[in-house]
């Protein structure tokens, strides 16, 4: 397959469409972008298009997010009733920030018991597990809205390189602050 500008018109988009050739279906796919689309047509080689598909970027994209999302959610709460707690289902968001000679770790951990949270060092990574129960009191009743993780939960940090020692380890609002001081 090979690729290349076309120099004949822009046939209406702002920059000039690109051509690849398809020689195993003896045709070219045209791609035309202008700001907002990108229109793809399937033609004979020199050939108006004759099929012609245009996507809008911004519905494209937040039908792809959408999609990602729901398979995620799908992947994380539906796999709570057939696996045994000790597997992680979910992963918690992290912010790692460095300042004053000390890497800070802050883990969204909102109704987890802090007691709870289990911190190893495998080399240079850092791994943060624990799990969240759903609370008894949701547990019978019927579900409208579950975006809340539930269940084993594991992240794995990569810290910068370098030795370090954790200097402090405190639950603030629902999140997990971990400092580590550099050690070299």
């Amino acid at each position: 397959m090979s690729a290349a500008h076309s120099g004949s018109g822009n046939h209406g988009y702002a920059r000039p469409p690109l051509y690849i050739r398809l020689p195993q279906l003896d045709r070219c796919a045209l791609i035309a972008f202008d700001g907002w689309t990108a229109s793809v047509g399937l033609t004979e080689q020199g050939r108006e298009p004759y099929v012609s598909i245009t996507r809008h970027t911004i519905m494209w994209d937040t039908a792809i997010d959408t999609l990602e999302r729901a398979a995620r959610l799908h992947r994380q709460f539906f796999r709570l009733a057939g696996q045994h707690a000790r597997v992680p289902l979910w992963e918690p968001p992290i912010e790692v920030f460095e300042h004053d000679g000390l890497l800070t770790i802050v883990v969204a951990l909102p109704g987890v018991p802090p007691e709870q949270v289990d911190l190893n060092l495998d080399g240079a990574t850092l791994i943060v597990a624990a799990e969240r129960t759903l609370p008894r009191v949701l547990a019978g009743g019927a579900v409208h809205c579950l975006e809340i993780p539930y269940g084993r939960f594991e992240r794995r940090i990569q810290l910068p390189a370098g030795r370090y020692r954790l200097a402090r380890r405190d639950f603030e609002h629902g999140c997990l602050l971990l400092d580590f001081e550099r050690l070299d």
